[in-house]
């Protein structure tokens, strides 16, 4: 996972916000979801409330783990039914909730992602 520069809202700040550099690292991702399934084949996974969490192992953030609420994924189920394309399409306005760790409570994020799931047997 990496991250470009971006300006986050500073409620403490003069006007308007402050400016963080480009960074990398990664983070273990996880999420409690529900689904729907169309006839057509079409999935929509959308992360149950208060259960994002995004746990960054390295880079500047390494220790740190933030919550989210407002992931939406949208995608496909192939016909053999062991792939799944999921992407945000429009960009997913996700907003930061409590413990908010260095953040204030007014921060997003704004992310587009593509994601393409396999299912393996034993």
């Amino acid at each position: 996972m990496f991250t470009l520069p971006f300006t986050v809202p500073n409620p403490n700040a003069p006007p308007p916000t402050i400016t963080l550099p480009s960074s990398a690292g990664s983070a273990n991702i996880t999420f409690l979801f529900h689904y729907t399934v169309t006839d057509d084949g079409k999935i929509t996974v959308t992360a149950d409330p208060g259960t994002y969490a995004a746990e960054w192992k390295y880079g500047p953030s390494a220790g740190k783990t933030y919550h989210f609420d407002g992931l939406v994924r949208t995608g496909l189920i192939m016909p053999d039914g062991k792939t799944i394309t999921l992407t945000s399409g429009a960009p997913n306005v996700m907003s930061v909730i409590a413990p908010f760790v260095d953040m204030p409570p007014t921060a997003q994020m704004i992310i587009s992602s593509s994601m393409v799931l396999f299912y393996q047997h034993d």
